[in-house]
């Protein structure tokens, strides 16, 4: 499967971010009723991977 990648540094107004030993590219599982897409995005670093429920997440 081909998952686009949103490099966040970039997508917020500042410099591209560099990839070094630490980048990762976490991948986003967004649900949107029955459809379901993955998303990259671009980080410096992770330190700890969670998986949240949804009903834990409140509306913007």
């Amino acid at each position: 499967a081909v998952v686009p990648v949103v490099d966040l540094s970039a997508r917020f107004g500042h410099a591209r971010s560099e990839v070094g030993k630490r980048s990762c590219i976490v991948i986003v599982e967004v649900s949107e009723g029955d459809l379901r897409h993955d998303i990259g995005i671009l980080v410096d670093a992770v330190s700890e991977v969670l998986e949240i429920p949804g009903s834990e997440i409140e509306p913007p």
